[in-house]
């Protein structure tokens, strides 16, 4: 599913908000979902940042890219079992890479003022 930066603040009930810079699949929504929301402004398509460039990455990113993965979102994307089997890790530990590439993509609360 792609990933979309949320450009201004959304609502996603039980679960909060969404603050603009952050990134998200939108996963909860459908495809006139997502459109509707793309077509008011409140979000776009990202272009993932190359995985190479991220901190601590590189050994990684090298290995991944044997298996065609060359930026974030399609880290994000892949089977779980394909990256573990690639880095030689417990897809858990993927799962782990996974959240703290979603850390990094993400965007807090705005201070007030």
């Amino acid at each position: 599913m792609a990933m979309y930066r949320v450009l201004h603040t959304l609502d996603v009930g039980k679960a909060g908000y969404l603050y603009p810079g952050s990134f998200s699949r939108m996963e909860w929504l459908d495809a006139r979902g997502i459109a509707a929301l793309e077509h008011k402004g409140a979000i776009s398509r990202v272009h993932a940042p190359p995985i190479m460039i991220l901190p601590g990455w590189t050994e990684r990113a090298e290995i991944l890219a044997q298996v065609g993965i060359q930026d974030a979102e399609q880290f994000l994307e892949a089977e779980a079992e394909t990256l573990a089997d690639a880095l030689d890790v417990e897809e858990k530990e993927v799962e782990e890479m996974r959240e703290v590439l979603l850390t990094w993509l993400s965007a807090d609360k705005p201070a007030p003022g």
